[in-house]
């Protein structure tokens, strides 16, 4: 058999092939004297090609993590320069020597970020060339030369590709997202957080026109209890009366929202908003007329909801933000990596002057908890409260982390440690190679630095004194399964 391996652009992905050659129907010592004769692979017609793999990699895709690197079993895989990227660099975090690779597809199985994909195409196994030979003289016999057509098709079935993460032989990442439609009403939170934009809702909910046309003899009074809205935005779906007002959101501020606002102008007091609000959030009087009775929407909303969420299963990280910020624990999240994440070196950290943590992050799930910044002299702020003010250390959120590693490998000052405790993924088979892929996965947990370790603050400690102490607790996500 005779391996070619090559590399091609398209547009940013990096394409690997590797195709695997043999002679037809030749004997190994008559194989061996062509290969020694060929001068040239690509002008010898006796070869056919029974199986091609390609490696595509997607580096705008990439966050620069190192998971691949770390379980490449042949070291084809190296990290580019992450802290530049980071910080604008347009380049591949990962670089591949094409002649090392084995397209053994580990890369493909474990990265979190699915910039790795593979496609394999060969002929399937025949029952034998003999008995195959006999099958095509007969149809021939049968149907004279009507049946080539037949033979294409079944040419084009051997050689159909498949995705490596739909085979089963090989284990891969299982992370998982799941939606308790019970509890779920839907509403527009987590649709709006979702940093990958993988949550997609698709409303069933009527618009109010349709259940109670605007009647503009009624005349009331409608006013929101702040303390019960939280900004589910089921009323602005409803009735257009009803406005949300957005906001840039964070870890430390999750809501998306700012303020809902009442167009009075638009509204009729016709109070089935007060119906239609999960939190009775909404008050309506009317002065004038009376409000409409709820009976239509209530049959309605019995027979065609308000809606499901959609989740689009390719583009979802399982971050955690949409469990993160959903009022009725409606949704539950399976990470790839149970772990936690230290800090060491704080003494090193400048975020007034650097930000490649949060920068690298596709989560926004670091952030800076600034000192004294709310320290003020004599009703104004001198020069000595501004040079605290800057003063800062980062912490992490752990709801909306990964444990990919990215962070750590960009930083610059060797601050952040992830360790991973275990991984969650596919069984192993047994198969002959159940030893490799083992050992692959162990080297993805990864331990403390030894004594050096122990002495840093992890990232929950290093929350201390936050307002909202509940966003600094351990980085420990449930895991259940054994590797």
């Amino acid at each position: 058999m005779i391996v070619r391996r090559e590399m091609e652009l398209r547009d940013t992905k990096f394409v690997f092939v590797q195709t695997c050659f043999r002679v037809k129907a030749e004997k190994e010592a008559e194989i061996k004297e062509k290969e020694e004769k060929s001068e040239e692979f690509g002008k010898a017609e006796e070869f056919e090609e029974i199986e091609r793999r390609e490696l595509i990699y997607d580096y705008k895709s990439c966050a620069g993590c190192g998971i691949c690197v770390d379980i490449c079993p042949t070291n084809a895989l190296e990290l580019g320069p992450v802290t530049e990227i980071a910080a604008g660099l347009d380049a591949p975090p990962v670089i591949m020597d094409v002649e090392k690779c084995p397209f053994c597809g580990m890369c493909v199985a474990f990265c979190p970020y699915n910039a790795f994909e593979m496609l394999l195409k060969g002929k399937e196994e025949s029952r034998g060339e003999e008995e195959e030979e006999e099958n095509e003289e007969s149809e021939v016999k049968g149907k004279g030369g009507g049946n080539e057509r037949g033979n294409e098709r079944k040419e084009e079935e051997k050689e159909r590709w498949k995705s490596f993460l739909e085979l089963e032989e090989y284990p891969h990442l299982a992370s998982s997202v799941r939606v308790d439609e019970e509890k779920c009403l839907p509403c527009m939170l987590c649709e709006r957080v979702c940093p990958l934009q993988a949550i997609k809702v698709e409303w069933s909910l009527p618009k109010k026109e349709e259940i109670a046309p605007f009647d503009e003899k009624r005349k009331g009074k409608i006013e929101i209890v702040e303390e019960k809205c939280n900004f589910c935005g089921i009323c602005t779906k409803f009735c257009d009366a009803f406005m949300l007002l957005e906001r840039e959101f964070s870890v430390l501020e999750k809501i998306p929202f700012a303020e809902l606002l009442i167009d009075e102008e638009k509204c009729d007091y016709c109070g089935l908003c007060e119906y239609i609000c999960p939190e009775e959030a909404l008050k309506v009087s009317v002065s004038v007329g009376e409000k409409e009775p709820a009976d239509k929407l209530r049959e309605y909303l019995s027979v065609c909801g308000i809606g499901r969420l959609n989740i689009d299963e390719n583009a979802c990280k399982k971050c955690g933000w949409c469990e993160f910020v959903c009022p009725y624990g409606a949704i539950s999240v399976e990470k790839p990596f149970e772990g936690e994440i230290r800090l060491r070196n704080l003494e090193r950290c400048d975020p007034s002057g650097c930000s490649i943590c949060r920068d690298v992050c596709r989560f926004n799930a670091w952030f800076v908890i600034w000192e004294d910044e709310n320290e003020e002299t004599n009703g104004g702020k001198s020069e000595e409260v501004e040079e605290k003010k800057r003063k800062g250390r980062v912490a992490v959120q752990p709801a909306v982390c990964i444990l990919c590693g990215a962070c750590e490998k960009a930083c610059p000052e060797d601050v952040i440690e992830v360790i991973r405790f275990a991984v969650r993924h596919t069984p192993l088979p047994e198969a002959p190679w159940r030893e490799q892929w083992s050992s692959a996965i162990s080297r993805l947990k990864k331990k403390m630095r030894g004594n050096e370790g122990r002495e840093g603050a992890s990232a929950s400690q290093a929350g201390e004194g936050c307002k909202n102490r509940r966003l600094y607790l351990p980085l420990r996500f449930k895991y259940s399964g054994s590797c």
